[in-house]
């Protein structure tokens, strides 16, 4: 089921989404810009997903915005790197600082992965792995798995 996503930040224009494109020096995954460009983060309802296991929940608190004075996508991208596996974004965070991940570059392009910050593996670790699951084979799959 696809989410209801409330508390969305200010409409982002694409020109406000390629130049953080820029900044983060990659181009996100199409279905990922498309859903940026229609809520530029919010809180999902309902706000439970399925990893690919189809067995295991877990619950998001939000995905993050372009334009967000305090947590925006480039400065959360920035600050998370060297902890978070270099061919990973992170997209959202649930309510206990682990994070949604979507992979802009490898093998992993596309994909979205649940990463354990408590764990902490060296960012370069091979996907996935014991602090960096895999949820779903595409952002579309993801989202169309809250419920």
């Amino acid at each position: 089921m696809i989410p209801i996503i409330n508390s969305t930040a200010a409409p982002v224009s694409p020109a406000q989404l390629r130049q953080a494109e820029k900044e983060l020096g990659l181009l996100l995954p199409q279905p990922y810009r498309d859903f940026l460009l229609k809520h530029n983060g919010g809180e999902p309802v309902p706000n439970t997903f399925r990893f690919a296991d189809g067995k295991t929940r877990e619950v998001l608190n939000w995905f993050f915005s372009i334009e967000d004075k305090e947590d925006s996508l480039v400065d959360l991208a920035k600050a998370y790197r060297g902890c978070l596996h270099s061919d990973l974004l992170p997209i959202a965070a649930d309510p206990f600082g682990n994070l949604v991940a979507i992979g802009v570059k490898g093998t992993c392009l596309g994909q979205i992965y649940f990463w354990l910050h408590e764990t902490e593996l060296p960012a370069d670790t091979p996907l996935p792995n014991r602090d960096c699951l895999l949820v779903a084979s595409s952002f579309n799959v993801f989202i169309n798995g809250f419920g």
